[in-house]
């Protein structure tokens, strides 16, 4: 069950355009996937506040085993994760260490 969509925004510049994107893509597939199931909540695009703080989550799935939270990214480059779980990503024939997760 789809409980919140995606706010409508109009992205001011190629990134944000790009994790528009992406995240509506995110949210495509986990409608197609969850939408008539009624033991599946899906958030998108869920912003929490917290005094003078705030945290945006992209997608939240709630299910009666725990929650799922995903954050989507566009990335066009090649990325690694090796056997200790650290990821890497090339850019531009350059590497970047990500968190090891």
């Amino acid at each position: 069950m789809i409980v919140k969509e995606l706010d409508s925004f109009i992205p001011q510049d190629k990134f944000a355009k790009a994790g528009k994107e992406a995240e509506e893509q995110m949210s495509f597939y986990l409608r197609r996937a969850f939408a008539d199931n009624r033991n599946i909540y899906v958030f998108n695009d869920l912003r929490l506040e917290y005094e003078d703080d705030a945290a945006q989550i992209d997608h939240l799935i709630v299910h009666q085993y725990g929650m799922i939270i995903i954050e989507s990214k566009s990335v066009s480059s090649r990325v690694e994760i090796n056997e200790h779980q650290e990821w890497t990503r090339w850019f531009k024939r350059l590497f970047e260490k990500l968190e090891k997760w």
